[in-house]
């Protein structure tokens, strides 16, 4: 008996190609997220993780493939799909077996320890570097540290609270911002105690709440001079009353969010992109 046609407008070779490609994206997603340099440029790796990824993966290629084979193909077309469902989930069974490999050998063991201890030795630098840079808050030179080429130059800086601890140490990382050694050290951003204040949000019908907000004040400092290149105050989100109240609502008293470390490195990110506008 001849297979039925697929009907008019369900493109059978499109179909295949476009879940092909998808299918081989998959596949080498899996494999190159479970080579070993992959793992060892992860964050904290552990093999649930890693397999919760590989899986995720396949779950979303039987989505796609169930979407996609229910409809009335002809068999050719239902079997190819069927081979790209297999093909990924070999993928998988690679990307398992490396996983348990390195589990069971240690070597995920091995690279949580490495991480670790590269952690622990950038945090020791970055607080000798913080010791050393203190006086810049004071907007005294840092002897040996160095200086910004332009006003938008400022980077790499660090983060110093009230304190003259380091703050806000993932953002800086993150950004890449962070100085390996003083010469490096272009800017210093002193920020100082938090501070806050409580105002009434008052409404037609006598509704009203008190509303609490936080703020502190920050000023990027170049370092080898002590110049101060800006200064600002920051405010913390949600600080501000609510436009309207709907009549005879009770409203509790509410609190605006406090200055976060991402809050102090938009504002340097941003003061730098205007610097460099100048």
């Amino acid at each position: 008996m001849t297979p039925e046609p697929p009907r008019r407008g369900t493109h059978p070779k499109l179909t295949i190609a476009l879940t092909g490609l998808f299918a081989y994206s998959c596949a080498a997603a899996i494999v190159e997220n479970t080579t070993k340099t992959a793992v060892q440029a992860a964050e904290s790796p552990s093999a649930g993780d890693l397999l919760g990824t590989v899986w995720g993966v396949v779950v979303l290629m039987v989505i796609v493939c169930w979407i996609v084979i229910v409809r009335p193909w002809a068999r050719y077309v239902r079997i190819t799909l069927a081979a790209m469902m297999a093909g990924v989930l070999i993928a998988a069974g690679v990307g398992t077996a490396r996983v348990a490999s390195y589990a069971s050998s240690g070597f995920l063991a091995q690279v949580d320890r490495a991480q670790k201890q590269t952690q622990q030795k950038q945090q020791s630098a970055a607080r000798q570097i913080a010791l050393a840079a203190a006086g810049a808050c004071q907007q005294t030179p840092v002897a040996g540290a160095g200086t910004a080429a332009s006003p938008s130059d400022i980077h790499p800086l660090l983060i110093l609270d009230e304190t003259g601890t380091v703050y806000g140490r993932d953002a800086i990382v993150t950004h890449g911002w962070m100085p390996s050694s003083l010469n490096q050290l272009k800017a210093v951003v002193c920020i100082k105690a938090e501070t806050r204040s409580t105002q009434t949000c008052s409404y037609t019908g006598g509704t009203s709440y008190q509303l609490t907000t936080y703020s502190r004040d920050v000023s990027i400092v170049e370092a080898g001079t002590g110049k101060q290149l800006a200064t600002s105050t920051l405010n913390g989100r949600n600080g501000t009353c609510r436009e309207r109240i709907v009549g005879g609502q009770i409203v509790s008293d509410e609190s605006g969010d406090h200055v976060s470390p991402d809050d102090v490195a938009d504002y340097i990110a941003d003061t730098a992109k205007k610097q460099g506008g100048n």
